[in-house]
């Protein structure tokens, strides 16, 4: 196949463009797995990252799980607030935003490192990291931004377009 022959792309079936989800709830733990499926259901419905659900899953449950452990340190008068947007062609967009004190993620042990034996943080991070195409932190480390794009899929031959021919030199 041609350099070039891959485009993002969800699966055609239950497609919705351009559908997002806006919602806050108490810094308490055991209203992250209803914030975590309101989001999913959304993601799953759109179809927005084909296949890749799991993982989109698994690093939204450690944002969620971190802004109420870590963020709000688990103070039920603080909200996390959540932001989800889905579109086929772009892929999910999730927020995810806590009224704590923020925190420098430079400063995170590498989780990855002997010495992070020792440490009692920095795993949700690697999990976010690994799973999602982009993770960032803005607003001092109070907001977490996770990017999933579509899975790759190759294109119709009917799309694919040949580089020209260039003539073959036979020397003189």
């Amino acid at each position: 196949m041609a350099m070039g022959a891959w485009k993002r792309t969800a699966p055609v079936s239950a497609v919705r463009k351009d559908t997002g989800v806006s919602f806050q709830f108490r810094s308490d733990a055991g209203r992250i797995q209803a914030a975590l499926e309101q989001v999913m259901r959304l993601v799953r419905l759109s179809g927005c990252v084909g296949g890749q659900e799991i993982q989109v899953e698994m690093a939204l449950h450690e944002a969620l799980s971190n802004a109420v452990v870590h963020g709000n340190r688990k103070d039920p008068t603080r909200w996390v607030h959540v932001r989800c947007g889905c579109d086929p062609e772009r892929g999910v967009s999730i927020v995810v935003r806590d009224e704590g004190s923020g925190f420098d993620a430079r400063r995170v042990s590498d989780p990855t490192s002997s010495e992070w034996l020792q440490a009692d943080h920095g795993l949700g991070l690697l999990i976010m990291r690994s799973y999602m195409d982009e993770v960032w932190f803005e607003k001092g480390g109070t907001e977490v931004h996770l990017l999933k794009h579509p899975p790759l899929r190759p294109l119709p031959a009917s799309e694919v377009h040949a580089p020209a021919a260039r003539p073959v030199s036979m020397g003189s």
